[in-house]
C-alpha cells in the first residue's frame, strides 16, 4: 500500500494493474477498508486493468479532516482520478461505498465509464 496525495488529501491505497489499462476504483463499506478487496485486486489486475482501492476519507492512514458528506467524499475520488491522471473510471462500490460511487456517477457522469454499487440501492 501506499499513500495517494491528492489535492484533497493523502489517501491510502492499493494500486496494481497496467498503468494503461481501464482504470477501475473499488470503494469499500462501514466499517470497513481497501484490504476488502483482497480477492478482486489481483483478479482484475490480471485482467488488465488498473485498479484502485482507496481507504476512503476518515479510515486507516487516509486524511480524516474535512466533511463526510456523500458529495465530498465523490470529489475524493475524482481527486484521486486526477491524482492518477485518468479521465475516466470504473467506479466499483459497496455498501457506503456504493452510496460514494452513485454520487460519483451523478454529479460526474462524464468521468464514469460504468457503475457497480452492491448492497446500496440508487437515491
Amino acid at each position: 500500500m501506499s499513500i495517494l496525495h491528492t489535492a484533497r488529501g493523502g489517501f491510502e491505497a492499493i494500486i496494481e494493474g497496467p498503468e494503461g489499462g481501464p482504470v477501475v476504483v473499488l470503494l469499500h463499506g462501514f466499517p470497513e477498508l481497501n484490504i476488502s478487496w483482497k480477492h478482486q485486486v489481483p483478479a482484475l489486475a490480471e485482467a488488465g486493468y488498473r485498479v484502485l482501492a482507496p481507504n476512503q476519507r476518515g479510515y486507516a492512514g487516509s486524511v480524516r479532516d474535512g466533511s463526510y458528506a456523500t458529495a465530498d467524499l465523490a470529489r475524493d475520488v475524482i481527486a484521486m482520478l486526477d491524482a492518477i491522471d485518468t479521465g475516466q473510471a470504473v467506479i466499483v462500490g459497496h455498501d457506503w461505498g456504493g452510496a460514494v460511487a452513485w454520487t460519483v456517477a451523478l454529479m460526474y457522469p462524464e468521468r464514469v465509464t460504468a457503475l457497480v454499487a452492491m448492497n446500496c440501492p440508487p437515491w
